[in-house]
């Protein structure tokens, strides 16, 4: 079985609309698309292992 490893990501934000103004630019997107090119590159290197 391969080894895991988990991956937190914590944002805070100053005021409540600050937080808003960041959701509708498309952060939860934006980063859940980060993830998935992440782990598509780690299953290429432990292929190529």
């Amino acid at each position: 079985m391969a080894a895991r490893t988990r991956l937190t990501l914590e944002a805070y934000f100053e005021t409540a609309a600050n937080k808003q103004a960041v959701i509708h630019r498309g952060f939860r997107e934006g980063v859940m698309e980060s993830f998935d090119k992440l782990a598509v590159h780690l299953a290429n290197l432990g292929a190529a292992s």
